[in-house]
């Protein structure tokens, strides 16, 4: 190939030696012409294997692996979450799904390429937390019914129990990622409040005040109709008719 060109460019297909020459004249001077020559080294393009895309559960690591025959240096950026930023295949343990990308070089070229870390991540809560019952009842510990598995400290592998004694209770889940996750809650347990209340009877237009034990309770009297106040311990009654 040839130009006449001052300054040509040209692409070569092959790696290898190129001789090229440069003959210059000069028309002004009898058409005076020199020539020189330089050689011209192609090397071969720096190749990168394609990393494939993956995934890991939030706090786990993968190995990313950048192989590119020939480099020399390797960077990766983002460099959050990665154990080394400047290798070929640095630990990845990133948050969140992140995309790094890496670019190789050797002493003349560079190649690079993408990968892609899913961060999947296992929530597991147990509802209601806190949790509390009276002595002798039971109440529903539950949590998110789309996980794989379930194991709860007291062996039972659904999602949700019924719990009759006070204490900690933990679960244990898989999902189908197979993420794993944990949660705990604490049952408190209540005596049961014994109220005890006396029949009284009052003429036609008369009061009465009514009483139950007094203490850090939560009070509903019914029916509300004739009471001053059906949320206190000690409502002031005057019913038209017999009432209970």
């Amino acid at each position: 190939d040839s130009s006449a060109l001052a300054a040509p460019s040209h692409i070569y297909a092959n790696p290898g030696y190129y001789k090229v020459t440069l003959i210059a004249t000069d028309s002004s001077t009898c058409n005076i012409t020199d020539s020189a020559f330089a050689y011209v080294r192609v090397v071969p393009p720096l190749v990168m294997n394609p990393i494939s895309n993956t995934s890991i559960c939030f706090g786990d690591s993968v190995n990313l692996k950048a192989i590119a025959p020939g480099a020399i240096t390797f960077a990766w950026t983002p460099p959050a979450g990665l154990s080394k930023d400047s290798i070929s295949n640095p630990n990845a343990s990133p948050a969140i799904t992140t995309q790094y990308v890496v670019i190789a070089k050797d002493s003349f070229c560079s190649a690079s390429d993408s990968v892609t870390v899913q961060v999947f991540h296992n929530i597991t809560k147990i509802e209601p937390n806190p949790a509390q019952l009276c002595v002798g009842d039971s109440i529903q510990l539950t949590t998110d019914s789309s996980f794989a598995k379930y194991v709860w400290s007291n062996g039972l592998t659904s999602s949700a129990i019924e719990a009759s004694k006070g204490g900690n209770y933990y679960v244990n889940t898989v999902d189908k990622h197979g993420c794993k996750g944990v949660d705990t809650v604490n049952v408190q347990t209540f005596n049961k409040l014994v109220l005890q209340l006396n029949d009284t009877a009052i003429c036609a237009g008369h009061t009465v005040q009514l009483r139950a034990d007094s203490g850090n309770y939560g009070y509903t009297w019914s029916p509300a109709k004739s009471l001053n106040s059906s949320e206190i311990f000690d409502p002031i009654a005057d019913p038209s008719i017999t009432t209970t």
